[in-house]
C-alpha cells in the first residue's frame, strides 16, 4: 500500500514539474501577448479565436477523453489479448479522428455564427475585429484533430504509467508560441499580422506533437495501427456511453465561459481580453496541482474500481482530498494576498497600462475564491469517471450552468 502511495505521488510530482514548466512558459507567452496586444479589440479577437481550440482541448484533452479511454483500455489489457487491444486502439483512433474532422468541416462553414455566439457585442462595436476573429478561428480549427489524437495517446500512456511525455504537450506548444512572438513581434507592421502568425502555431505545433507521439507509442507499446472503422464496436461503444454525458457535464463549464465572454463583449472591445488574462493566471495553480494529481490518480482509481476494491478506492480518494487541502488552501490565500503586485509584474509592459492591470486584478480576485471549489469538483468527477457513472456529473453541471447564467444576468 505504501509503495503504491509513493509511486502515485512520485508520478504526480514528475507531472507537476512538466506542467509547472508548461504554465511558466504559458505565462511568458501571455506576457508577450499582453505586451504586444494590450487590451485592444485585436487582443479580444485573438482571445475569442483561440478560445475555440482551447475549449475543445479542455473538454477532450485535460483528463477528459483520456479519462474515458483509460478504464476501457485497462479492461482490454487485463484480458491479456494483445491483438484485440491493438484492434481496439486503432478503432478508437479512426472513429474519434473521423468524427473530429467532420466537426472541423462544419465549424469552418459556420464560424461567423460561432464567433457571434461568443462575442456578439464585438460585431456591433468593432466589425473589423469580429471578422478578424473569424479568420483566426478558422486557421486554428485543424488543431482540434491533433487535440483529440493527443488525448487518446495521453490516455494510453497514462494507463501504462507514462505521465511525463503527454504532460509535455503544452510545454512544446508554448515554446513555439514564444519563438513566433519573439521573431515576428518586431518584424510585422501591426498586431493583426502578428495574430495570424500566432494562429498558425496551432497547426504545425499540433502536427509535430501528434507525429512524435504516434511513432513513440508504436515503438514503446508494440502498437500496430490498422484501418479498422467500427463505430458500434464494443470498446468504442463503452467510451461513447461515458463520453456523451461527460462531455455534456464538461461542456456546461465552457458554456459558462461563453456566457461570460458574450456579456463582456457588450461592455467594451477590450473586456474579453481582460477576462482571459485573469483566467490565464488562475489556470496556473489549477494546472500544476489539479491536472497533475488527477491524471496520475485516475489509473489507480480505475484499476481498484474494476477489481471492486472499495478499500483501495477510498484510500486513493482520501489522499486526493488531503493533498488538495494541504496545497490548495495556502496557494489560494497567498495568491489573493499578492494579486495586484503579481498582475503588475506579469503584464504591465509596453501597451499594457496601469488601468489594464486594475481591471485584470478585479476579475482575478473572484477567480481565486473559486480555486478550492474547482479542485473539489475535479476530485469527485474523477471518482465518477473511474466508476463510469458519468450521468451524475452531467446533472450537476446543468444545474450549475443555470445558476451561473442567472447570476451573470443579475450582476453584470
Amino acid at each position: 500500500m505504501n509503495e503504491k502511495k509513493t509511486r502515485m505521488f512520485r508520478s504526480a510530482f514528475h507531472v507537476s514539474i512538466m506542467i509547472f514548466l508548461s504554465r511558466v512558459f504559458g505565462m511568458v507567452r501571455n506576457i508577450f501577448i499582453a505586451s504586444f496586444f494590450g487590451t485592444t479589440g485585436a487582443a479580444s479577437a485573438l482571445q475569442v479565436a483561440i478560445q475555440i481550440p482551447y475549449m475543445f482541448r479542455r473538454i477532450l484533452g485535460e483528463s477528459a477523453l483520456d479519462a474515458f479511454f483509460v478504464p476501457v483500455y485497462t479492461s482490454y489489457v487485463q484480458e491479456g489479448d494483445k491483438e484485440k487491444t491493438n484492434s481496439f486502439i486503432s478503432n478508437v483512433i479512426n472513429v474519434i479522428g473521423s468524427l473530429t474532422l467532420v466537426i472541423i468541416a462544419i465549424g469552418w462553414l459556420i464560424m461567423p455564427v460561432i464567433i457571434f455566439l461568443q462575442a456578439a457585442g464585438l460585431k456591433s462595436s468593432s466589425p473589423e475585429d469580429f471578422n478578424y476573429a473569424v479568420s483566426l478561428a478558422r486557421i486554428t480549427l485543424p488543431f482540434m484533430f491533433f487535440i483529440s489524437m493527443m488525448a487518446l495517446f495521453m490516455g494510453l500512456m497514462n494507463a501504462n504509467r507514462n505521465f511525463v511525455i503527454p504532460a509535455s504537450n503544452s510545454l512544446v506548444l508554448n515554446i513555439l508560441f514564444i519563438g513566433v512572438l519573439l521573431f515576428f513581434g518586431s518584424r510585422v507592421a501591426h498586431v493583426y499580422a502578428l495574430g495570424y502568425q500566432v494562429a498558425y502555431v496551432y497547426i504545425y505545433g499540433g502536427f509535430l506533437i501528434f507525429f512524435y507521439q504516434f511513432i513513440y507509442i508504436r515503438k514503446k507499446y508494440d502498437f500496430h495501427y490498422r484501418f479498422r472503422f467500427n463505430p458500434k464496436g464494443e470498446g468504442i461503444s463503452r467510451i461513447f456511453r461515458m463520453m456523451l454525458p461527460a462531455i455534456g457535464s464538461m461542456a456546461v463549464v465552457h458554456i459558462n465561459i461563453m456566457v461570460d465572454t458574450l456579456l463582456a463583449s457588450f461592455i467594451s472591445p477590450g473586456t474579453i481580453s481582460v477576462i482571459r488574462y485573469a483566467e490565464t493566471i488562475i489556470q496556473f495553480p489549477i494546472g500544476v496541482i489539479g491536472v497533475a494529481v488527477f491524471n496520475t490518480a485516475l489509473p489507480s482509481l480505475s484499476a481498484s474500481v474494476k477489481k471492486r476494491d472499495m478499500v483501495q478506492s477510498a484510500s486513493v480518494f482520501k489522499r486526493l482530498v488531503q493533498f488538495i487541502l494541504l496545497i490548495g488552501v495556502p496557494v489560494s490565500v497567498g495568491l489573493f494576498a499578492i494579486r495586484h503586485d503579481f498582475v503588475t509584474f506579469l503584464y504591465q509592459y509596453k501597451n499594457f497600462s496601469a488601468a489594464d492591470t486594475m481591471a485584470v486584478v478585479h476579475v482575478l480576485q473572484f477567480y481565486i475564491i473559486g480555486i478550492i471549489g474547482f479542485f473539489g469538483v475535479r476530485i469527485v468527477s474523477t471518482l465518477f469517471y473511474a466508476s463510469e457513472e458519468i450521468h451524475i456529473t452531467f446533472k450537476v453541471g446543468v444545474a450549475t450552468m443555470g445558476l451561473h447564467i442567472v447570476l451573470n444576468l443579475i450582476f453584470r
